[in-house]
């Protein structure tokens, strides 16, 4: 099928002696902001798409593989750029497994890629996950955050593995910032975020003084842990320390909600699960 614009779709299936079944979809050059708008409560995606999807079937096992291309995305507003992405879905029912693998390019740069084999017998397991962050701009989260309120700058670097039950994994890796910096209009501050390792260990997120700068020289600092005993039963345990923190520096302006200056001063804990979060200490 195909259109006066050089829209495409179409379908084959290839049964032969080697396969029991072999479906493919091809979809080119499909604009993605025409059939999003025509459709109510998505959000707003943007982008060309070329896609192709393959269901491959050899006796009792079939393999799902999927390879896209999105030209120009947005989501939200937000250029994204050139996304390509790759994902394979394999299941084993003979061992009662699921395995999937999946990367992401941006701009002909890797970004993501992860992968990991799902134990479905029993009451289920993670036999292993494993997920690599490289390079990954921060730009790209803009259209995450609530009225576009602050713009990011930077890169996110990391890895993470996993293994153990759905409801509660065992959680080991790490995260580095590149340059980060969060720049918040409606009050005139530039953050910039400390480039030093945070590491996660037995699902223990550690803060071993992670400092936070806005345009003084005195930095927020942030120590301690926060427990990740599962994904719904968070704890943190946290000592949060700043001395003369420039808080505000803003004119007035049609985007400020506060203008002025205003300056910090903390020795506190934040403390407690993540649903009650207690604050306690000296602040000014």
């Amino acid at each position: 099928m195909k259109d006066d614009i050089g829209t495409e779709i179409d379908i084959h299936s290839n049964d032969s002696i080697q396969y029991k079944q072999f479906l493919t979809l091809n979809v080119k050059n499909l604009n993605v902001t025409d059939i999003v708008q025509s459709l109510p409560y998505l959000p707003h995606v943007g982008g060309l798409l070329n896609a192709q999807f393959s269901y491959i079937e050899k006796g009792k096992k079939f393999i799902v593989h999927s390879k896209a291309e999105m030209l120009e995305a947005s989501y939200n507003d937000a250029e994204l750029g050139d996304l390509k992405m790759e994902a394979t879905y394999l299941p084993d029912t003979v061992a009662n497994r699921h395995i999937v693998f999946g990367k992401l390019n941006r701009n002909n740069v890797e970004i993501f890629r992860g992968g990991g084999i799902y134990d479905a017998s029993g009451e289920g397991s993670i036999a292993g996950i494993r997920a690599t962050v490289k390079h990954f701009p921060l730009n790209m989260l803009e259209s995450l955050v609530p009225n576009r309120m602050a713009a990011l700058r930077g890169e996110v670097n990391g890895q993470l593995h996993a293994k153990g039950t759905i409801e509660s994994p065992v959680i080991n890796g790490s995260l580095s910032l590149d340059s980060a910096s969060a720049y918040v209009p409606s009050v005139g501050t530039m953050l910039r975020l400390d480039n030093k390792q945070v590491n996660l260990v037995n699902n223990k997120l550690t803060f071993d003084n992670f400092n936070i700068y806005s345009s003084g020289k005195n930095p927020f600092t942030i120590s301690g842990d926060v427990n990740i005993k599962k994904l719904t039963d968070i704890e943190a345990d946290l000592h949060l320390t700043t001395k003369n923190y420039e808080l505000v520096n803003a004119k007035q302006s049609r985007e400020s909600i506060l203008f002025g200056k205003l300056y910090l001063n903390l020795n506190s804990t934040l403390t407690g699960n993540i649903k009650n979060l207690k604050l306690g200490g000296d602040r000014r």
